[in-house]
């Protein structure tokens, strides 16, 4: 996962997401974004080229001041 992460976001807080992710594998944008400690905008286009290489997954839209809820959907298929 570090070296598909690396490459998929080509970001110096790949490591950063990796182990963001690997903590808490279900997880609003807000919390990423508190927990991994990565600029917002940063994170935001980080999380929007993990979704769109199926590394996570949407489980609830955000709304308003709801954020996004998603899903290290990779870890969740070798662990489940």
């Amino acid at each position: 996962m570090k070296r598909e992460i690396a490459g998929i976001t080509k970001s110096q807080y790949s490591i950063q997401v990796l182990d963001t992710l690997f903590e808490r594998p279900v997880f609003s944008t807000t919390a990423f974004i508190e927990r991994s400690s990565i600029p917002k905008a940063s994170a935001m286009r980080i999380l929007g080229e993990l979704r769109g290489q199926k590394v996570i997954e949407v489980l609830r839209e955000g709304r308003g001041s709801q954020p996004t809820v998603m899903l290290f959907s990779k870890l969740m298929a070798i662990v489940g």
